[in-house]
């Protein structure tokens, strides 16, 4: 009966009267185990002790969810064989290194005829379905060197390997036919080990050569636009290894390097004709940006093309995977994303997050021109350039005052402030030149952002240093005044603009024909990494940001550690990652005139249109001070946010909103799903402790269905808000299984604020009014 009473008294609560609810029940929790549709482990644990058994069980599913196998830690010593009726498979382990898929036969091996078996009968993995996923898992032929042995086969269309580890020596993948997206993935072999006529895009890859020979040999087809692209993929090998990028299989085959780091292990002329000098007039062989050793020199086969910035900007992985039916391995990820239980899978996360390392290499920017007080952007962006071409290392800032423009971090250079030392940016608009950029999620050509980075891996910020926007109300924010009185004289500056770029993400023009900067009022934000990977900002103090302080975008694997973060200007969030994956914020001070972290994924059919989630945020022992919310999701997330953590901070001002808030609208849409908060204690804050708000600018005034579900909030106390919740849905959305449990919260003041809601808990909970009735 207790249970039924705590309902009770919570439905009074609700309607105004605030009361103390302490209840206990005996309900197991909820069980959020991620989807599996067959296990599978060698110990006998799972469903199935064959990864081919599971495979045989899936059903004939052509469209839909996609049929989940689980695949537990062991070796599996087994040839896999998926069928081309047998397509929309998940094929997951739980970590590559464990979780092995090995067989070993080559082409000398004989058949069941008595006959050797020739090299495409070989493979331990064969996929002929379509859209299937792996992800965590190893594929190995261990039959060793001297003779061709496949490790995967693929035929089948719309394929995606993520955390991968494909091991074999030569010909290790066959990519015969169809489109494949490999992500994060390690590929092993000697000779042609990357061969076939598909049509398929390395992102972030790890390519180890185990002997001297040649990567790739592509056989692409004449009529067909695409073969094999790699970008910012690292190739590495053992020692005195030579080897070339490429030989061609066929006639026109196709292969392009983008912004790949190349060891020593590439000869100086890259590629090879398989000894036809026939070939070099038809085949598609071509680099860009690519660093290291064995990047293009004086040497490189004049038949291979070095791409112009035009010609590179053709070659995404949209335009290179999406033929006729418009494929995006990016939006499939972010329908195929895991479910997480709840804290038991935090940890997960945090393994996959890979904070960048740097060679002990130091360039003082005093070495290369900078004079204290004196403006110094060349001077700090040669030094930056030198560290980069060197291969990496610390860029250091010492003590005193530099004033800058816009700087471009690259890959593995940590731009590092020593104690007492500040980077002060001016305002001169020619000190910011246009970038690619998303200006409150919507795609745009803007002014540079006061430090940026595009399409880098392994970039850091650190130092005890400062870094001071030099942002006032008589400069950038005079664009967007936050001064009521100054509001009073008309709209601002930036007003225009920002209507016009949203326009432009709603009729779709395209991103080059954005073109903000110059005679436009678009503040840009302090830090933007780009599609960048292994992003560290650690130990800085950063001051009158122009916006936005901290926004990475479309990256993934970010730490955010042991920053103060101070900037009171209109829209000065602290920390905003965008469309990114595997982020950790932790140990920092946020005092903002907006709010403290904000969540996003894109802004309205912009963010429909690139179509990338936030997910898998760690925010932990973090004090949010002023803002307008202590953890935010929204409001720029058409891409869905999901799976947040938030444990162990403190959030206390009368000037801070709401310690976790949800914003969005019915022109928005998206999915904000699975956070967990825990262990937060909150003094005062304005409005409420949790903030659900699909009301927010146009509210209901959409087609887009917006939802907020799996939101549990635990062990947070309160001691001086007005409610506990403040949640606002409409007809058609979603706002449901909001839990509460071991709480205790105080000083509540005023009637609590539930709108088309559906299911919110209490468990061991204690709400104190302000006054306790008589």
């Amino acid at each position: 009966m207790q249970t039924n009473r705590c309902r009770l008294v919570f439905l009074i609560v609700l309607a105004g009267i605030a009361s103390n609810c302490f209840a206990q029940t005996n309900r197991a929790p909820e069980d959020r185990t991620p989807p599996a549709d067959a296990v599978v482990a060698a110990d006998g644990s799972g469903d199935y002790t064959s990864i081919q058994d599971a495979v045989y069980a899936a059903p004939y599913r052509p469209a839909g969810p996609a049929w989940v196998i689980l695949v537990k830690p062991g070796t599996y010593n087994e040839r896999v064989y998926i069928q081309r009726e047998r397509g929309n498979l998940r094929i997951v382990g739980e970590e590559a290194s464990s979780t092995i898929l090995t067989y070993h036969l080559n082409a000398k091996s004989l058949g069941d005829d008595g006959q050797p078996l020739g090299t495409f009968r070989t493979p331990t993995l064969q996929v002929d379905g379509e859209r299937c996923e792996f992800a965590q898992l190893t594929i190995q032929n261990s039959a060793g060197p001297g003779s061709q042995a496949l490790a995967m086969r693929t035929d089948g269309d719309k394929l995606v390997f993520r955390d991968c580890q494909f091991l074999g020596w030569q010909d290790t993948l066959l990519l015969n036919r169809g489109r494949a997206y490999f992500e994060r993935c390690r590929i092993e072999g000697h000779v042609d080990f990357i061969f076939g006529a598909a049509t398929a895009w390395f992102e972030a890859c790890d390519i180890h050569l185990r002997g001297s020979g040649y990567i790739t040999a592509a056989s692409t087809p004449q009529e067909q636009s695409y073969g094999f692209v790699f970008h910012r993929c690292r190739v590495t090998s053992e020692p005195d290894v030579r080897a070339y990028l490429g030989r061609p299989w066929r006639s026109h085959a196709m292969t392009c390097f983008l912004q790949c780091e190349l060891s020593e292990s590439i000869r100086p002329e890259g590629w090879h004709n398989w000894s036809d000098p026939a070939r070099e007039s038809t085949v598609r062989y071509s680099e860009y940006q690519n660093s290291g050793p064995g990047a293009a020199g004086e040497e490189r086969v004049t038949w291979a093309t070095q791409l112009n910035n035009d010609q590179a900007e053709q070659l995404t992985m949209t335009n290179v995977l999406s033929g006729d039916d418009g494929w995006n391995p990016e939006a499939d990820r972010a329908k195929a994303s895991f479910t997480p239980r709840g804290w038991s899978d935090m940890q997960s996360v945090l393994d996959r997050i890979e904070a960048p390392t740097f060679p002990n290499r130091r360039f003082d920017i005093t070495q290369y021109g900078a004079k204290l007080g004196e403006r110094c952007t060349a001077a700090i962006q040669q030094a930056i350039d030198a560290c980069h071409e060197a291969g990496g290392g610390r860029v250091v800032v010492p003590a005193g005052t530099w004033p800058t423009g816009a700087l471009v971090l690259r890959s593995n250079v940590n731009l590092h402030l020593e104690q007492q030392a500040t980077l002060e940016w001016v305002f001169d608009l020619d000190e910011y030149p246009l970038v690619f950029t998303r200006w409150e999620g919507t795609e745009c050509m803007n002014y540079s952002p006061l430090i940026y980075a595009f399409e880098q891996q392994n970039i850091a910020i650190t130092g005890q240093g400062t870094l001071d926007g030099g942002a006032t109300h008589e400069t950038w924010w005079a664009w967007n005044p936050k001064d009521p009185a100054l509001r009073k004289r008309g709209p601002a500056l930036q007003v225009k603009d920002r209507n016009a770029l949203v326009e432009y993400g709603t009729t779709g023009k395209p991103v080059s024909e954005r073109v903000f900067g110059a005679g436009h009022y678009l503040r840009p934000n302090f830090i933007q990494p780009y599609r960048c990977q292994n992003v560290l900002i650690e130990g800085v103090t950063i001051v009158r940001s122009p916006m936005w302080v901290i926004h990475p975008v479309l990256s993934q694997s970010i730490t955010v550690r042991g920053v103060t973060i101070e900037s009171h200007g209109a829209n000065s969030d602290g920390c905003d990652p965008e469309s990114c994956r595997d982020v950790l914020i932790e140990d920092t001070l946020f005092d903002t005139g907006d709010d403290c972290i904000a969540i996003k994924s894109g802004r309205n059919n912009d963010g429909r249109r690139v179509d990338v989630p936030s997910e898998n945020i760690i925010v932990r022992r973090c004090t949010m001070k002023d803002g307008h919310g202590g953890v935010v999701l929204g409001s720029e997330c058409s891409g869905d946010i999901r799976n947040v953590w938030v444990e162990d901070c403190q959030m206390d001002s009368p000037h801070l909103d709401r310690a976790l808030r949800f914003k969005n609208n019915a022109e928005r849409g998206g999915v904000l799903e699975n956070v967990f908060m825990r262990n937060v204690q909150i003094g005062q804050v304005a409005e409420a402790v949790l903030t659900i708000d699909l009301l927010y600018e146009e509210g209901p005034n959409g087609p887009h269905q917006a939802i907020v579900r799996n939101i549990e909030l635990q062990n947070v106390t309160s001691t001086a808000s007005p409610r506990v919740m403040y949640v606002r849905g409409y007809e058609g959305a979603i706002i449901d299984n909001i839990r509460f449990a071991n709480c205790e919260f105080a000083g509540i003041s005023a009637t609590e604020v539930i709108e088309h809601a559906g299911s919110i808990s209490m468990e061991h909970v204690t709400i104190r009014p302000q006054k306790t009735p008589r």
